[in-house]
């Protein structure tokens, strides 16, 4: 799908003492050549940059050679010389450094032909006597060989026992004529063959093959020799055979021309000898020759050079000039394509030479002397512009043929085509210009306008412009502009630059096609590539160097000036570029370009080193690459980001799509999805990328299309939540026009269905962008919100018509509306007609929803038609149902009590139970019992005393076997079961309530002590000291009693209270003081003990921290550490340690179980991994337990000194001091606090754990999750006794 377009011509005027010549080569040095032409006798060396500039010229006359008559010449890098072989057999070799001529050998019986392998490590000689001989770069002989052997060569063919060519099958048409043969000779080589043997070497150097005319027959016949000069095959006889020859050089096909009685082709053969394949040229019978056939290097475009044969009316053939052409041909998808012709009516080409190392750089060389440089390009032409009117039309050039398909309609795979139009010549080069019209400049110079007539392009006119024939000849970078405005570049040889002109191809008068030349613009380099922007109407012309000149002004005011960017800054691309265009990121216009070397340009960014193609999507910029990928640059980023998302690698998946390996793009469709791939055999491929459907998709939406959308996304598989997703509100506001457009059930139904309570904005497409007005947040309940509203639009278009989607809507919501949806089902059967009927409708229901559900809700809407419509849907046995059903028929309250109970409704059953009366409250209980509905019956039974209090009485009962006591007599009393109530709150000791009831219950004296006393001790067992002295005081009146429960609970200050408030002075010495001095031997055999706990374990702490330490300085990392830890990743390694990376399974322990595996793994036990977690949680809850204390030993204190206990509180004192100073003293050493910044770029993750190791002495990097390691903070409240210290 692809055009040959005229990138750079350079030529210079012909010159007389080049005229004529002999033998031409070039040698090539990158975009720098030398031209080295033999001309009367002389070796003439040009510039290639400047072809008026002759380097020097070297006369053969000098050397001796005056007579001589070069028949091949070769320039020799090895040897920096120019080889030249002599009809007469001398080789010579010019030196470019002296321009001497040396004589390195000589061939007795002459020379016809020379051809130097490609990589100039052999050359080949055909002598006057018709052998082949073989020499190295030294001219050393290898073999010499006669050409006219009787030998096929080695690859001879093998007779596998099939019989004669006489006897094989030919078929019907072949049957006449192997019964009737005929003999068959070969025609011998026509008159305007010059006899002169050819040879052409394959690109890696292997084979060679030499056409010559065979002395038996005539006709030129084909042989190959391998480089070891040995004979590899013999072509078949071929009649009409000429003499043009070449070897593709990467392949297996030589080249040739044969001429037929009927038409003139270009043949191949394979190396075996044998034809495979062939084109017609496109001349009538005897009206060219073929003089050479040429492959470029890269084996993709093959030159012909075709001659007129003299007119028959044209007696003087010394005036004549013979016509020359110069066609290039490709092969593409097994078809092949004529896509330049150049005519040279004016002079005949002598030469014409690919260049060596430039694929698609040709040179030519006239006979008058006239030197032309042409360098090609691959193009696509396509209309241009990302408007939704543009039809994606792709025009592909086949000689005189010009093939139109506008892929945004139909997908046409070449070499067919949507439209073919005829022109008069062959085309050059064509231009899309306003409404899909084109123009075409043909290779006679003349222009030519095709108009879109119904869809399809025809011709309108073809009209010469007012140039002169050298302009024409030299037009190139045709670009149709505006309207009526077409841009041409022309190289000038008198001016020795290129000039851009200005075309008026429609008159303004009547808008006819007459191509005049407005103005010219003389260019300040030689010009590139040219391009307008279809859409901004922006004009670009590239130059050699890469800088890019933008038009500015119109008419005689237009003028060009360098493109800048927007900080002022003239763009230039860093290489240049073959293709060009411009596109809009972010508001701002910039300009693209693609190198020959796969080379990117964004302005002058380099966004890609390997893209072989790209194209402007109204959103994205399409690159392919050769790592066979498609990327998608968002159009909506500036340049810049666009930089640094390639080069941080920062593209989403979903922005990097896999290709087939070669692929190229053809096309996009400015606003559509559908992008076009070309595949290296020539074969079309549609894709549609998810970026572009997206793209798409959000278009339709914000214009409210939502049929479109919704047709998209249905093919592409597109989550149709995105369509209420993309603007809620917009949705919601427009949900009648989404009804209208889908105006399908079974759409409606399908976007229903796909239903999900989440924002697949953020979900599945987190790139998606959204309007400003459609950001609110998606609501939870956005199911049921948007099947309610489109509920409530196809209840207003047509509920009759979308029965079936309504039905839908209301099983997909979150609760599903079985009842609604029976009960629509149930309208449908009251109407006598309607697009649905209700058995259908069930049907369909029956579809969405397990029919046994379905027949359960029927059955809860009381509704027995109803539920014999499910039923008769079901697999349910008539005399199962039926029987069962007939049980309800007078439906009374205590029937849809059944019906409850049987769907296990029990709610429902309880409510319908308790209108039953008082006859059935019994039935009523035994259901609130069973089923613990108890609350409902209370709330149910509130105006009816009686039943109330016995549902109360179950439900106190049913509250004290869940030992909720409280909860239980809250509800006794409120009930009036007072005694029940007490009992209750006795049990929970809520001794506040119990003293109320017995106020109410007017219990006698003994009976309230007797309570009094039980509460006591249950408050006395669980630590409640003060409120059971209490009791025993107001209540019990047990004095004795009260002040034993303070003194166990340690409340010293009460207890003297009591005893001195009720003068019982000797509780002090029976209760009082014992217990005192008990309490205090207590307290110091706890400290003492917590004390040796605390140095043994910090003892030990510092013990495992400095084997852990010297461990990691000797380089030993054993230790273990924790899956969760943020130091590693899923493949680290740590030496000398096995990091599980496995998943864990702790989130699916219970908690009992993560306790237990948290208490497994902290174990005291020495030499335990987590030895030292373990200890900082024994001591941390030791200091915890020591300031805990400090209240109660402050009490403690102040008795002890009152009582004169003075050695006993200076002991208990001085104990707890010390041992709090001791934990204050080493509180930092075992809880270290410093934290090393190890981090860094030069650190790893061992050198990171090993200073952490020595930072934190050892310490492992443990969550709090898993164990307390915390220095634990201590109470600061003063609690010693200042007296102590002066009995200290």
């Amino acid at each position: 799908m692809q055009n040959l377009a005229l990138l750079r011509l350079s030529s210079c005027k012909p010159k007389e003492g080049l005229s004529n010549p002999a033998c031409f080569c070039v040698e090539s040095r990158g975009k720098s050549y030398t031209i080295y032409a033999v001309v009367r006798g002389s070796l003439v060396a040009i510039n290639g940059d400047h072809l008026e500039e002759i380097l020097f010229e070297t006369s053969l006359s000098d050397a001796g050679h005056a007579d001589a008559t070069i028949v091949g010449i070769e320039f020799v890098l090895e040897h920096d010389a120019v080889c030249l072989a002599s009809k007469s057999g001398d080789v010579l070799l010019c030196h470019c450094s002296s321009k001497e001529f040396e004589c390195v050998g000589c061939v007795d019986s002459g020379i016809r032909t020379m051809a130097w392998s490609p990589d100039q490590e052999l050359v080949a000689f055909v002598t006057g006597n018709m052998s082949v001989l073989l020499m190295t770069k030294d001219f050393d002989l290898l073999t010499e060989t006669p050409i006219h052997g009787k030998d096929f060569g080695q690859d001879s063919f093998v007779a596998v026992g099939w019989g004669s060519k006489e006897t094989q099958f030919h078929g019907s048409d072949g049957k006449p004529k192997r019964l009737n043969p005929t003999p068959e000779g070969v025609s011998p080589a026509f008159s305007w063959d010059d006899g002169v043997p050819r040879v052409s070497w394959r690109g890696d150097g292997q084979y060679f093959v030499c056409s010559a005319l065979s002395p038996d027959t005539g006709a030129r016949k084909l042989r190959v020799w391998n480089r070891d000069g040995i004979l590899q095959s013999t072509s078949e006889d071929v009649s009409g055979l000429e003499q043009a020859l070449n070897w593709r050089p990467s392949g297996s096909l030589i080249a040739s021309t044969q001429r037929k009685p009927h038409r003139h082709d270009v043949v191949f053969f394979e190396r075996n000898g044998l034809k495979h394949g062939e084109f017609s040229l496109p001349f009538g019978k005897r009206q060219v020759k073929v003089r050479e056939v040429q492959w470029n290097n890269s084996s993709s475009v093959l030159a012909l050079l075709l001659e007129e044969f003299p007119s028959d009316d044209d007696n003087d053939s010394s005036s004549s000039v013979s016509k020359s052409y110069i066609q290039l041909w490709h092969s593409n998808n097994y078809h092949w394509y004529l896509k330049q012709e150049k005519r040279y009516f004016r002079s005949s080409v002598a030469f014409l030479l690919w260049d060596p190392e430039i694929p698609y750089r040709l040179h030519v060389m006239t006979s008058d002397g006239g030197l032309f440089c042409y360098e090609f390009s691959w193009t696509t032409n396509q209309s241009g512009g990302i408007a939704a009117t543009n039809s994606c039309t792709v025009a592909v050039i086949d000689g005189a043929q010009l093939l139109l398909t506008p892929f945004k309609y139909r997908v046409v795979p070449p070499p067919i085509a949507a439209q073919t139009v005829k022109l008069p010549t062959p085309i050059n080069q064509i231009t899309f210009g306003p409404s899909g019209s084109v123009l075409a400049l043909l290779s006679d110079g003349r222009l030519a306008l095709l108009s879109q007539k119904d869809g399809a392009a025809e011709l309108t006119d073809t009209r010469k412009i007012d140039f002169d024939a050298g302009i024409v000849e030299a037009l190139r970078h045709v670009v149709w502009w505006k309207e009526s405005t077409v841009f041409a570049v022309a190289w000038l040889p008198d001016d020795r630059a290129d000039f851009l002109f200005e075309i008026i191809a429609l008159s303004k008068e009547d808008g006819k096609f007459a191509p005049q030349m407005r103005k010219r613009f003389a260019l300040r380099l030689p010009a590139l590539q040219m391009y307008a922007n279809a859409d901004t109407t922006s004009l670009l012309v590239e130059y050699v160097d890469g800088s890019v000149d933008v038009y500015s002004g119109e008419g005689d005011s237009g003028v060009f000036c360098p493109w800048k960017n927007s900080s002022g800054t003239p763009i230039a691309f860093p290489h240049p570029c073959s293709q060009i265009a411009t596109a809009i990121f972010k508001n701002e216009e910039v300009p693209v370009g693609l190198s020959e070397w796969h080379r990117f340009y964004i302005e002058s960014n380099e966004i890609a080193r390997d893209c072989t193609s790209f194209a402007i999507h109204s959103e994205f910029l399409l690159l392919t690459t050769n790592r066979h990928t498609c990327t998608f640059l968002p159009l909506q980023c500036t340049v810049k980001e666009i930089e640094s998302m390639v080069s941080g690698d920062q593209l989403s998946s979903e922005n990097v799509r896999r290709v087939e390996r070669g692929s190229r793009i053809v096309t996009v469709e400015p606003c559509g999805s559908r992008l076009v791939f070309q595949m290296p055999r020539g074969n079309l491929e549609t894709i549609h990328p998810r970026p572009l459907v997206l793209s798409a998709v959000r278009k339709y939406l914000d214009s409210l299309e939502f049929g479109k959308a919704f047709q998209m996304m249905k093919k592409h598989r597109i989550n149709m939540n995105l369509i209420y997703d993309h603007n809620p509100e917009s949705f919601s506001k427009n949900v009648d026009v989404f009804v209208s457009q889908l105006d399908s059930p079974t759409s409606i139904s399908l976007f229903l269905s796909d239903l999900k309570a989440e924002d697949v904005t953020q979900a599945m497409y987190p790139g998606w962008q959204k309007k400003e007005s459609g950001r609110s947040r998606i609501s939870c309940d956005k199911v049921n919100d948007v099947c309610r509203l489109v509920i409530n639009a196809m209840e207003k278009v047509d509920g009759k018509k979308y029965v079936l989607s309504i039905l839908t809507a209301h099983i997909k919501k979150s609760g599903p509306e079985l009842e609604e949806a029976l009960l629509k089902v149930k309208s449908l059967r009251d109407e006598s007609c309607g697009p649905v009927t209700a058995d259908e409708a069930m049907k369909y229901l029956v579809v969405l929803v397990d029919v046994n559900r379905l027949y359960d809700v029927a059955l809860g809407t009381y509704d027995l038609n109803l539920v014999l419509m499910v039923a008769e849907k079901s697999q349910k046995d008539p005399k199962e149902y039926l029987p069962f059903l007939n049980q309800f028929r007078k439906m009374t309250n205590y029937d849809k009590y059944r019906i409850d109970r049987h769907l296990k409704r029990y709610r429902k059953a309880l409510e319908h139970i308790s209108e039953c009366g008082p006859e059935r409250f019994s039935v009523c209980l035994e259901l609130v019992k069973e089923c613990r509905l108890y609350p409902e019956a209370l709330r149910l039974f509130d105006g009816r005393k009686e039943e109330a209090k016995a549902i109360a009485l179950e439900y106190g009962a049913h509250l004290e076997t869940e030992r909720k006591y409280d909860e239980a007599g809250l509800v006794l009393t409120r009930y009036e079961h007072l005694r029940e109530a007490l009992a209750a709150f006795q049990k929970a000791g809520a001794w506040r309530h119990c003293f109320c009831l017995t106020a109410r219950l007017q219990c006698s004296k003994l009976e309230t002590v007797e309570i009094a006393k039980n509460l006591s001790g249950y408050l006395r067992n669980h630590r409640r000291h003060a409120e059971a002295a209490h009791l025993l005081e107001e209540y019990a009146e047990d004095y004795e009693e009260a002040t034993a429960a303070l003194i166990e609970g340690a409340l010293w200050d009460e207890a003297m209270r009591l005893i001195y408030k009720y003068n019982r002075l000797d509780l002090l010495e029976t209760n009082f003081r014992p217990t005192l001095v008990e309490a205090c031997n207590s307290h110091l055999t706890d400290l003492s003990s917590l004390q040796d706990d605390f140095v043994r374990h910090a003892t030990r702490l510092q013990v495992v921290r400095d084997e852990k330490l010297k461990r990691s300085e000797d380089g030993e990392d054993d230790f273990v550490v924790g899956r969760e830890s943020d130091l590693y990743s899923d493949t680290s390694s740590v030496t000398g340690a096995s990091v599980n990376t496995g998943s864990t399974k702790t989130s699916g322990r219970s908690r009992k179980s993560q306790r237990k595996a948290k208490s497994k793994k902290y174990r005291l036990k020495e030499g335990s991994p987590y030895e030292d977690i373990a200890l900082l949680n024994v001591l941390g809850e030791i200091v915890r337990g020591v300031d805990t204390k400090k209240r109660d030993v402050s009490s403690l204190l102040r008795m002890l000194y009152l009582f004169g206990y003075d050695t006993e509180a200076v002991k208990l004192q001085r104990l707890l001091d010390g041992f709090l100073a001791c934990v204050e003293e080493r509180k930092a050493e075992i809880w270290c606090t410093e934290n090393l910044k190890v981090t860094g770029p030069q650190s790893t993750v061992n050198s990171i754990l090993l200073a952490n190791e020595r930072g934190r002495a050892g310490v492992q990097n443990a969550t709090e999750e898993d164990v307390a390691v915390k220095m634990p903070e201590l109470d600061k409240e003063p609690w010693q006794l200042s007296v102590c210290y002066a009995e200290m």
